[in-house]
């Protein structure tokens, strides 16, 4: 017996000799004069080569996906196809990913894709591309007709300095949001605030954040003011109609507190105190201050999966080799 330990390749580069060790010591042998002998090997509870034959199996599992799902793109693609040539007037032989682009067709695939991730979203409140869950928009119960919920009303206003009176703010510095809360007491400051918000969040939602933090502030500190001021009438007007979360949870605050505060609209930098001092407060949460979650409304989770499936039809046209003179005029895709 003796065991193979160099290989000697001839000048037709293929291998007839080889150097074996045996126990008197290495010779050289052609191959012809080799007999490749059984090796015995210890019984395994697992087989030999469990984990490649497992992970060939799911690279063909992913294989074969990856075929039906090309399949059935393709079959959704002969569907628009016929489509997209009336709408662009096109050639026949153009293919069918350029004439989607040309007609803003998006591929029935990546639509699907996109009712999906709702779907996913909606009943199982999980978020597919990053939200999180139990901050969507909440829904007024359509069991409850409007004219039966409670009414906040406002009025116009100016601070009197006596008593406990909060001003609210919100603003908004490039992408980054924040808001303040400022509360004083016979004209005494007693608490004030900076809290920053999500980026690129709509100031009429700032401005709800401020007024619903300064009522936690107000229950967590046992005061009771008798005078709440903002600037902004939209914020007024949406706790009045109770119209989105934002709204519905600052009712809640105001339907707990003991003795619920008025609310007065201000008119913004008209060189009132308070309100100059939130706005100051608000400005400085754009860039540092007490992170608040804010929910996410109805409309920006359509936005994100909406620009979600976006960037994956521009990464398959930009990627595709199919419709590269079209590509040459029309290299990002509208979705219409």
């Amino acid at each position: 017996m003796s065991r193979v330990v160099e290989t000697h390749l001839g000048e037709d580069g293929l291998v007839r000799v080889v150097s074996v060790r045996t126990p008197v010591g290495v010779l050289r042998r052609p191959l012809m004069r080799l007999v490749l002998l059984p090796v015995a090997l210890p019984e395994l509870d697992v087989p030999i080569n469990s984990g490649r034959n497992r992970t060939s199996q799911r690279r063909r599992r992913l294989r074969t996906r990856r075929k039906k799902d090309q399949k059935v793109a393709t079959t959704l693609e002969r569907v628009q196809r016929t489509a997209a040539l009336r709408i662009t007037g096109g050639y026949r032989t153009t293919s069918a990913e350029a004439l989607l682009v040309l007609a803003g067709l998006i591929p029935l695939g990546l639509k699907l894709e996109e009712e999906a991730i709702r779907q996913k979203i909606w009943e199982d409140r999980k978020d597919a591309l990053g939200l999180e869950a139990g901050t969507l928009e909440w829904k007024r119960d359509p069991r409850k007709p409007p004219q039966w919920l409670p009414k906040w009303n406002w009025s116009p206003g100016v601070p009197t300095g006596i008593g406990t009176e909060v001003f609210t703010d919100g603003s908004k510095s490039g992408t980054n949001t924040g808001a303040g809360v400022v509360i004083f007491t016979n004209g005494e400051l007693i608490f004030q605030e900076s809290l920053t918000l999500r980026l690129d969040e709509l100031v009429y939602s700032t401005e709800l954040v401020a007024i619903r933090e300064a009522l936690r502030v107000c229950a967590e500190k046992n005061l009771s003011p008798e005078r709440l001021y903002s600037d902004c009438m939209s914020a007024l007007v949406a706790i009045n109609l109770e119209k989105g979360q934002l709204a519905h949870q600052i009712i809640q605050e105001l339907e707990t507190m003991p003795q619920a505060p008025a609310l007065h609209w201000v008119r913004g930098h008209s060189l009132i105190e308070g309100n100059e001092f939130a706005h100051r407060l608000a400005k400085a949460g754009c860039f540092r201050g007490r992170s608040v979650r804010t929910p996410v409304t109805k409309k920006e989770v359509y936005g994100r999966i909406r620009g979600h499936v976006q960037d994956l039809w521009l990464y398959r046209w930009r990627n595709s080799k199919n419709g590269r003179e079209v590509f040459n005029w029309v290299t990002v895709p509208k979705y219409l």
